[in-house]
């Protein structure tokens, strides 16, 4: 949300205080946007999102813009995002998500692809995924 918005100085946030308030999400044919509606429903509330969109930067946009809250992964707001945009964790609200990686065994990847695992999570550096992709079945 912008900063400023009512939402980021709540002492608390439950699913029923963000849906008194336009919801920017991912389009629901995402699975991230259709979990994130499927948990609102769970809940016996009906969220139609202000818009969908496919892209979480398009999300964070529209959100920076004042057009409603942007529900988006965590991992998805960098320190950038900070000037136009408030942060709160929502994680609490919704089911953990997981996202997997499948690495080809013995295949040699390129300098970029280990930095890009790496920001993902540190636990992704190279030294320790070198071993992996070039042990013996």
């Amino acid at each position: 949300a912008p900063h400023g918005h009512p939402i980021l100085t709540r002492p608390s946030m439950t699913l029923k205080e963000l849906a008194e308030h336009p919801v920017i999400v991912q389009h629901s044919a995402r699975r991230q946007g259709g979990r994130i509606i499927q948990k609102f429903r769970q809940a016996g509330l009906e969220l139609v999102p202000t818009v969908q969109s496919l892209d979480v930067d398009i999300v964070k946009s529209y959100a920076a813009a004042g057009i409603g809250v942007g529900i988006i992964p965590a991992f998805s707001f960098s320190d950038k995002d900070g000037a136009a945009l408030g942060f709160r964790d929502a994680g609490h609200l919704f089911d953990p998500f997981v996202s997997v990686l499948l690495v080809q065994r013995n295949s040699l990847l390129q300098k970029h692809v280990y930095a890009m695992l790496e920001l993902i999570d540190p636990a992704l550096a190279r030294d320790r995924l070198e071993p992996l992709i070039f042990e013996s079945a």
